[in-house]
């Protein structure tokens, strides 16, 4: 089974608690997140294993898109200003825990998929 661009949108979704219209101009990067763990796949996957690597994915997208996010620094939403250093590590956590679930299906090698 290979890795589904599907699953990781739907992920996506999940991890950065956005309706489909609003994470539409994110697919770009959960398909090329999605390109990038296939080309370093293992092994052909169960559907387990497809899913697992799917969150995997997410978790990375999830991490490159608070990245982007908060690249240019605070936002200011309204009268609320929010910093993105606590939401990038946080997200940045969350994509090695769900990568180390993942080590077994997933060639990281010298080249690792959070050096962004």
């Amino acid at each position: 089974m290979e890795l589904d661009a599907k699953d990781v949108i739907r992920h996506f979704m999940f991890f950065s608690d956005m309706e489909f219209d609003e994470s539409v101009k994110w697919i770009p990067l959960c398909k090329a997140v999605t390109a990038e763990f296939s080309s370093k796949l293992k092994k052909k996957l169960d559907k387990d294993q497809a899913d697992r690597v799917a969150m995997a994915a997410a978790a990375c997208a999830y991490h490159k898109y608070t990245l982007m996010m908060f690249a240019a620094g605070p936002q200011k939403i309204g009268d609320v200003t929010l910093s993105g250093s606590g939401a990038v590590a946080s997200a940045k956590e969350m994509a090695q825990e769900f990568l180390g679930g993942v080590a077994d299906l997933v060639e990281t090698g010298p080249v690792a998929f959070l050096s962004v």
